[in-house]
């Protein structure tokens, strides 16, 4: 479509059409096609405030996020905030997503209260505004923001809650699943690793690619990892380190990393342990993300830990 149309004779259906693509390839987990497309769209879209504006900004702010560039990603936020300020009811969905968004910053920043609060604003005025998609949206990151907070049992609440909904809704498929691959790590820190497993299977045969199979899949691995660190919990991995090959997602792949040399340190090969965790920090080089900085960090010190031992 965008061969055909000609970029000088339509400027904003082009910015469309870019930014579709981008939020397409984003999902995907191609994160540097997404990042192309949706900075495309907004060399494109006209400067004045309407919907298509504000909808290119709040795509960009989610990329820059899942990119792990938080300070882009919040001023991208705040700027598609400021333009649905400017359009008003015409832009409410670009609203809430613009405002998951900066919920999921916070959250990883230094006010993660706040960060809560507007996750549960978007939640809310998702479902008044019948938007669906941002409904499923802010729930997955609210579950995430809280059991980063060590607020699992809260963050279960919310995920099963938001699954019933998509289940009574018809669905499942498409919300319930990728809600329960999402939680599933939380399930997992509560020890209710039965439930961890069962929701990563369910949400593994609707997602056989991109972000949700690896959401899936890592949960899935790091269950089977503890509970038998045998060959399932091989093959499962070795199925995630081949789609982040094509998925560059920072969030997935420092689990996946961790999850890999937690399988080398049982299997004592300890120079497997120290190739998997020194991939798993190449990935972080640039990002904001502290969180997985440390997560992976920690890894780190336990390998080098164990080969101080041997």
């Amino acid at each position: 479509a965008l061969a055909a149309l000609g970029e000088r004779t339509d400027r904003l259906e082009h910015a469309r059409l870019e930014a579709q693509l981008g939020r397409y390839r984003l999902a995907a987990g191609d994160a540097d096609g997404a990042a192309l497309a949706l900075r495309r769209a907004a060399g494109a879209v006209p400067r004045a405030a309407t919907p298509d504006r504000a909808r290119i900004l709040a795509l960009t702010a989610q990329e820059r996020m899942i990119a792990g560039a938080f300070r882009q990603a919040e001023r991208a936020a705040v700027a598609a905030l400021d333009v649905c300020r400017a359009v008003g009811a015409g832009a409410d969905a670009e609203a809430v997503h613009a405002t998951t968004t900066l919920g999921v910053v916070l959250g990883w920043g230094d006010r993660p209260e706040q960060g809560v609060e507007l996750l549960r604003t978007a939640l809310e005025r998702a479902g008044a505004l019948g938007l669906p998609d941002e409904r499923f949206r802010a729930s997955a990151n609210l579950t995430t923001v809280l059991d980063l907070l060590g607020r699992r049992e809260e963050a279960v609440e919310v995920a099963y809650r938001g699954i019933e909904e998509a289940r009574a809704e018809g669905l499942q498929a498409v919300y319930g699943n990728a809600l329960g691959g999402n939680v599933a790590d939380s399930l997992f820190w509560l020890g209710r690793w039965e439930e961890s497993r069962a929701l990563s299977l369910r949400a593994l045969d609707w997602s056989p690619a991109g972000v949700g199979f690896v959401n899936a899949i890592v949960n899935l691995v790091i269950v089977e990892i503890e509970s038998h660190a045998g060959e399932e919990a091989g093959r499962l991995l070795g199925r995630i380190l081949v789609e982040l090959e094509t998925g560059r997602d920072v969030q997935f792949a420092v689990p996946a990393y961790q999850a890999a040399a937690s399988l080398a340190l049982w299997s004592g090969d300890l120079t497997d342990a120290r190739r998997a965790v020194e991939r798993g920090l190449a990935r972080l080089r640039g990002t904001e993300d502290w969180i997985l900085v440390a997560r992976m960090a920690a890894t780190a010190l336990e390998v080098e830990a164990a080969l101080v031992v041997e």
